[in-house]
């Protein structure tokens, strides 16, 4: 902290020095220094200089007419004002009332100003006499009261309190402190106990002061830490304040700071052209010296009277930054790519050839559609697409279609205006488009996205802007749209249940990943892999990868990852065929997965169902599959296992078929997204029917 310099002028050398002890019991050590002098003194003293605030009694300032012109223009002054502790004068309320007594001080003003301050204090019990050297002597006192003067008592009187120097009160010490900008002697201990020896009235008014003028510092300091300028004009059209920002902004230097009219800096604005001065601007841009400026204009009315305005500016792209910065908050809610191109683990020709494509797909801005099973790396691969792009720096935003309803899923796409809806938030909502801006936005299984909102997506991805829900402004957005799909995309646009139009946009450039069965040579990697990264201390017998590339991975990479996770939870030093999950023991039975003759298959991707009771083992097939990945499964999943091997079955066909499987009690219906999971009942169902193929 900067020290500041302090001169105290008093009549007495001893009052000017009792005052400056106080001041630096109460002030932090080495912030203030202090010079104490009388008129005679500071008239012979030519070397003062770099004075910061003076401290000054008026009997002092009138000893010496020339004095205040002395005083360098710009340096603060404060009135010296003293009062009693309470202490000291509680012992005067106790005398008898009536009891005369004299006053004695250095001369008649000073005791009169101390007899006042002690009956505003409430000694009205005493009847003062004021006495100083050669004032006439009332014979017949012999009580006499002092402050610090003990010396000029007269030697008749014998009964003599000396009540020592009166105190700098704490508004005085307070007004110093503000002046200096010395914030923290008000959450001082020993200036808090100084402050509670006084009277309370003078206390809470110092507060009170206090706390005005402490706003006052606040609100300046708040002014130069902003980062949007800000202009006060008053209602004559003067400037009243201005801060850092505004004059970086508007490039002002030492002379045109000090300019008082507003059009001297603030060209682009017009005042007087308004029929009542005031003028009201919300988010106008201008050209102003070669920079666009987004200007706001506040009246200033106070008490229903008009007295001014503030303008605020900010510089166009200092705005869209910040905007940008806010939605890059994100990332701190784990919205951003977490996966690069050297993540993916892969020595099989096609997979290496898919990593290849993609990374100068990545170079693009273009939509890019990614098709694969469940399972196979398809978010993993659009991660390492944004992390390699020029968006990297930017949001990168994963949602799955298929995770929430159409209403919802369209509110956290677009957003929603205030009370757009039932339980709406009054403020409304940014969508996941906006908060994407310039980054990228995941849609993962976008075939179950509702025709509805498949136009308003065509919307985004041909005129890249969106309307939140309820809303009827456009906003314009920059998202690079990746989409994800495990189904056959080219069936469900024959179909109808994916748009054409749509289709072609997101086709622009299409990856496709392999499943796991396809890249035996991967399976021994990814293994490795996964049991280097969870640090699990195990290894695979031959006869478990034997077993690993005759499997058919239904849950490609996925499943693999959670094969790894269970053995760890054997802890077992040595994995063999017999640790393996049930899921591979039961397919050895029942063959659901093994390549079979046709003759023998119970389903191929092309199959012609002519009885119910097919359509139901088909059903029970595909929930006893999902149980062996440790699995359940809903109507809707159902649905699109059932458009996959392209049957004729409804979503109202298959509730049937699962209500009369559960009659027969060989699955059970759970509650929510609890699924379907098929009973022992239903897996000795299975065991008879392939026996009888």
């Amino acid at each position: 902290m900067e020290t500041k310099h302090i001169l105290i002028l008093t009549m007495k050398i001893t009052a000017g020095t009792f005052y400056k002890e106080t001041l630096l019991q109460l002030f932090p050590p080495n912030s203030i220094d202090i010079l104490v002098h009388t008129p005679a003194s500071y008239k012979n003293e030519t070397a003062l200089s770099n004075i910061d605030l003076y401290l000054v009694s008026k009997l002092a300032i009138a000893s010496g007419s020339d004095i205040p012109y002395s005083i360098p223009f710009g340096v603060p002054v404060v009135d010296i004002k003293v009062d009693y502790k309470e202490d000291k004068i509680k012992g005067l309320r106790s005398i008898k009332k009536g009891k005369k007594c004299l006053f004695v001080n250095e001369n008649e003003n000073s005791c009169m100003d101390a007899i006042i301050n002690l009956r505003h204090r409430g000694i009205h019990n005493i009847a003062f006499y004021p006495y100083a050297p050669g004032m006439d002597l009332w014979d017949d006192i012999n009580f006499a009261l002092t402050p610090g003067e003990p010396q000029l008592v007269p030697s008749s009187v014998s009964d003599v309190i000396d009540l020592g120097y009166r105190f700098l009160t704490p508004r005085t010490i307070l007004e110093i402190a503000l002046k200096l900008n010395v914030d923290n002697l008000f959450q001082n201990k020993d200036y808090i106990d100084y402050s509670n020896q006084f009277p309370s009235n003078d206390y809470n008014s110092s507060i009170l002061y206090q706390k005005t003028s402490q706003l006052e510092i606040w609100l300046n300091k708040l002014m130069e830490i902003m980062d949007t300028g800000v202009v006060g004009i008053d209602e004559y059209n003067r400037v009243f304040c201005i801060n850092k920002k505004a004059k970086i902004i508007l490039s002002l230097d030492s002379r045109n700071e000090n300019e008082k009219y507003y059009k001297t800096i603030l060209p682009f604005i017009d005042f007087e052209t308004m029929t009542n001065k005031q003028l009201s601007m919300s988010n106008k841009i201008v050209h102003y010296l070669d920079i666009d400026i987004m200007v706001t204009i506040h009246p200033i009315v106070i008490d229903l009277k008009f007295r001014g305005h503030f303008v605020i500016i900010e510089k166009f792209i200092e705005m869209e930054n910040k905007q940008q910065n806010a939605r890059l908050q994100l990332l701190q809610k784990g919205h951003h790519a977490k996966y690069y191109f050297s993540d993916i683990l892969s020595k099989n020709s096609k997979m290496t050839s898919t990593c290849h494509l993609a990374q100068k797909m990545s170079k693009t801005s273009s939509a890019i559609l990614i098709t694969g099973e469940s399972g196979t790396g398809k978010e993993l691969l659009a991660s390492s697409i944004h992390n390699a792009s020029s968006r990297a720096s930017h949001p990168y935003i994963a949602i799955n279609c298929a995770a929430m309803p159409e209403n919802l899923l369209e509110s956290e796409l677009f957003g929603y205006e205030g009370g757009a809806f039932t339980g709406a938030k009054k403020s409304g909502k940014l969508g996941l488009f906006e908060y994407a801006h310039k980054g990228t936005l995941f849609l993962d299984e976008i075939e179950d996205m509702s025709p509805s909102l498949q136009v308003k997506l065509l919307r985004v991805l041909q005129e890249k802007e969106v309307m939140r829900v309820g809303g009827h402004k456009i906003i314009n957005v920059d998202v690079r749209i990746i989409a994800a799909t495990n189904m056959n995309i080219e069936q469900m646009v024959k179909n109808g249940s994916i748009r054409k139009d749509l289709y072609y946009r997101l086709n622009t450039l299409q990856l496709e990943l392999p499943p796991l069965r396809e890249r035996p040579e991967d399976i021994p990697l990814l293994a490795n892999h996964f049991i280097q990264k969870n640090n699990l201390n195990f290894r695979l017998n031959e006869d478990v990868m034997e077993s690993f590339h005759k499997h058919p991975w239904e849950g490609n990479i996925r499943e693999l990852a959670n094969c790894i996770e269970y053995f760890q939870c054997l802890d077992k030093e040595l994995i063999t065929n017999e640790h393996l999950p049930k899921s591979f023991h039961l397919e050895n039975h029942l063959r659901l997965q093994e390549p079979v003759s046709e003759s023998k298959q119970i389903l191929p991707d092309k199959i012609e169902i002519k009885e119910e009771t097919d359509y139901s083992l088909f059903v029970l097939e595909t929930i006893y599959r999902y149980k062996c990945h440790n699995k359940s499964i809903g109507r809707r999943s159902l649905l699109k296992e059932v458009e996959r091997h392209s049957l004729y079955l409804t979503e109202s066909g298959i509730r049937n078929l699962m209500k009369q499987l559960e009659e027969k009690k060989w699955i059970e219906i759970g509650i929510g997204r609890g699924g379907t999971k098929i009973t022992p009942e239903g897996i000795e169902y299975l065991k008879y029917r392939q026996s009888k193929l």
